[in-house]
């Protein structure tokens, strides 16, 4: 069996500045077909279903289309899936536009997207390791 990687292109754009929901969200908007599989080996998101309903379709008032895809695994055993996919149609223009502003706003174009880290040095076990 072979596995095909999956890529996103960010032109411009540095996706380890980016959040989760905005890589799904530009992912989505680039045209690309999602599934649990995809969604773990692009995004390392376990639960994609579950992403899209409440991060997406629930933020910014898109619908997303699913389609099922059905399957026999190679020792016989029948399956099915879903593909995830965002139509641009017109329902879902105002949504879109959302969308574009979130990826844009959380992927280092927009300055108030300044990621801290939180420093951890534990001097003793018992100690505050917070600084």
């Amino acid at each position: 069996m072979r596995f095909q990687k999956h890529f996103i292109i960010f032109a411009g754009i540095n996706p380890k500045k980016m959040t989760q929901v905005a890589a799904i969200c530009k992912a989505l908007l680039d045209g690309h077909t999602l599934s649990i599989m995809t969604g773990f080996q692009m995004f390392s998101c376990t639960n994609l279903p579950r992403e899209l309903s409440r991060s997406v379709e629930q933020k910014f008032g898109v619908v997303i289309s699913k389609d099922r895809v059905e399957f026999t695994s190679k020792y016989g055993q029948h399956g099915f899936y879903y593909r995830y996919r965002l139509n641009s149609s017109e329902h879902n223009k105002e949504g879109i536009q959302k969308m574009r502003e979130y990826v844009a706003q959380q992927s280092n174009g927009g300055k108030d997207f300044v990621p801290t880290p939180t420093k951890f040095v534990q001097k003793d076990i018992f100690e505050n390791t917070e600084n």
